[in-house]
This record gives structure tokens, sequence and C-alpha cells, in this order.
């Protein structure tokens, strides 16, 4: 598990990665993401969280259990990114996150202390895990690498694109991002110690 035995005055710091302030819970993604950081803030641990938001300014998580971690938040201002999709090897909504301003608020975090596990929260961030293996040179120190699946992503992309009812030009977009998706799982199944699953 992610809880070594120790002292109470020494507890495990993580370092949760997701893709955008999940507050308010309105969608199923918000949910399970706020949740799952909820009763990890809740043990005898410390978390930051990682994440983008929209608008001007930094939303506030909600009184309860989500004020126990530190948020760590960076606006997306990402919108225009797209034009280097075809120069990348990201899916499009993962190239959308990985842009200049997330890589500069998360590069200090990930080096300012040895984090005891690193959690990828949903296969679009796996964007970080360049960012996470230069950290490990940099530090010398490499945290256990969590993935926090929300779907077989692969299974899923394959199922939209087979009964999609979209013209060729759009369905052929459609099997080319789901490839990248595909490729992007695999290698964050390759790279985490550890994989949470909720499907088969």
């Amino acid at each position: 598990g992610l809880m070594p035995s120790s002292p109470p005055e020494a507890r495990p710091n993580y370092l949760w990665l997701t893709r955008f302030f999940p507050y308010p819970t309105h969608a199923g993604d918000r949910i399970y993401s706020a949740k799952l950081i909820e009763s990890l803030a809740a043990q005898p641990c410390r978390v930051s969280v990682f994440c983008t938001y929209q608008g001007r300014d930094a939303p506030v998580p909600p009184d309860g259990p989500a004020r126990g971690a530190d948020w760590v938040l960076c606006r997306d201002n990402s919108r225009h990114r797209l034009w280097l999709y075809p120069f990348s090897y990201l899916p499009q909504h993962a190239l959308r996150l990985s842009g200049p301003d997330p890589r500069r608020s998360l590069w200090p975090l990930l080096i300012q202390q040895p984090w005891d596990a690193i959690l990828i929260d949903y296969v679009s961030m796996g964007w970080t895990l360049p960012l996470l293996a230069e950290a490990t040179r940099v530090t010398g120190h490499r945290p256990t690498l969590a993935y926090v699946a929300h779907n077989h992503e692969a299974s899923l992309r394959r199922l939209a694109v087979n009964h999609s009812m979209a013209l060729a030009p759009l369905r052929l977009a459609q099997w080319i991002d789901g490839g990248r998706i595909a490729a992007l799982e695999r290698q964050l199944l390759a790279e985490a110690d550890l994989v949470t699953t909720i499907s088969p």
C-alpha cells in the first residue's frame, strides 16, 4: 500500500496530479477524483494536489476533507495548443494540458521535496511522465508512482470509433486520437508501481 509504517510526526507526503479542479462535482469523473482526494487527505499524511482551472480567479476547495490538502492551481489557458497536434505523440486532451504554464508550475513542485508517492489521476495526465523522470534524475529520488485509472481507455476509444456515426474524416481523427490514448495508457501501465481500477 501507499501508507508506510512510520511515527505520527513523519507523515508521508503524496502528490496528486489531476486534470482540473474537481469542484463543483457535477460529473462522474469529477466526483470520482474529488472523493479519492478527500479520502486520501483524511488519512495521516500530507497531500498536495496539482490541477488546472478555468476562469479568471483561482477557485477555493469546499469546506470539508478537501481543505486538508494543499492545492496548487494553474490556470488553463492552453486552448490554442492544438495546432501542435500533428507534431506531437500526445492525445488531444493531454496535449492541451501540457502547456508551458502547467509545466512551469509543476516542475518546482516535483523537486521541492522527496515525495513518497505521486499519483497520476486519469490517462490524460500521462503527459507528466517525462517531467517525473527528469525530476528523478535531478533529485536522485524516485517516489512510488501510482496510476489512478478511470477506465480501460483503449477499449473505450475502440468502442467509440466502431459505433461512431460521424463522417469518415472525423472517424479517422477519432481513430488516431484513440491510438494515441492507448499508447499513453500502455506507457502509464508500464511505468506505474501501482494501478487502481474500477472496471474489468
